[in-house]
């Protein structure tokens, strides 16, 4: 349990079993966390009950280097508004995740038609894309991103990267990522400082571990509470769908 201030309110979170019935409600949904918002009042240790919602989380396994996790982070609050699912964006060095998923080497033609494969797909959502020219140091790129997430702008930061390499087409070097600071709410200089912090490694270890054991073997990888995994932004439908009517 814990609380979630906004303003004057407080919205307190409270999971449930996979199925619930409120009323004449059933709800099926994968995952399940009952809010409620409170707010000042004369019950409830000061607070009462202002309304009761419903939300599903889903993990969102990300690498700043994947032009899929990208086109998939485009459509994550159009997700949100036809299910009601909150996305948790967890960062990670992708090469690191498949490695120790037992990847292997793709053909000399996948590269090429990834790329093409990707901007019919930017142009089928209406988005921007620009293959990205050089080779940043992907790990450090996922090490600022967890960073930017243990001070609180996982999305934000999260999204301004991957538009930043694929909606622009900039290989990112640390400079780049530090001047998204300030507009995604982060201190420049904490976040600066953060990168190579052990708490740093350590987050981001946990959610390359989190991710392997949910299944996960690439990324855009989205992992529900209770465990459903549905790999690839192509899958996307998919998602919604066991978001909606749950998994099969």
């Amino acid at each position: 349990m814990g609380f979630r201030h906004s303003g004057g309110h407080q919205e307190h979170c409270v999971r449930k079993p996979p199925t619930a019935v409120i009323g004449e409600d059933s709800f099926s949904a994968e995952s399940l966390v009952l809010a409620v918002t409170l707010c000042p009042g004369p019950s409830l240790d000061g607070w009462r009950c202002r309304s009761l919602r419903w939300l599903m989380l889903v993990d969102f396994f990300f690498g700043a280097g994947s032009r899929y996790s990208y086109l998939a982070s485009t459509q994550l609050r159009k997700i949100t508004d036809e299910t009601g699912a909150t996305f948790v964006w967890r960062p990670l060095f992708s090469g690191e995740l498949i490695a120790r998923a037992g990847g292997v080497f793709k053909s000399p033609q996948d590269p090429a038609y990834r790329t093409q494969d990707a901007a019919r797909w930017a142009r089928h959502y209406g988005v921007s894309y620009v293959e990205p020219q050089g080779h940043p140091d992907w790990r450090m790129v996922a090490q600022v991103c967890v960073a930017a997430a243990q001070l609180g702008a996982a999305e934000q930061f999260g999204a301004a990267v991957l538009e930043l390499v694929y909606g622009q087409g900039v290989a990112p070097q640390l400079e780049h990522l530090l001047s998204l600071a300030p507009r995604c709410g982060v201190d420049r200089d904490e976040l600066s400082g953060r990168i190579d912090a052990p708490e740093t490694t350590a987050a981001h270890e946990q959610n390359v571990v989190d991710a392997l054991a949910a299944g996960a073997f690439g990324v855009p990888t989205f992992v529900t509470d209770r465990g459903v995994v549905v790999w690839g932004q192509d899958r996307l439908p998919l998602l919604k769908d066991c978001l909606l009517q749950g998994d099969i």
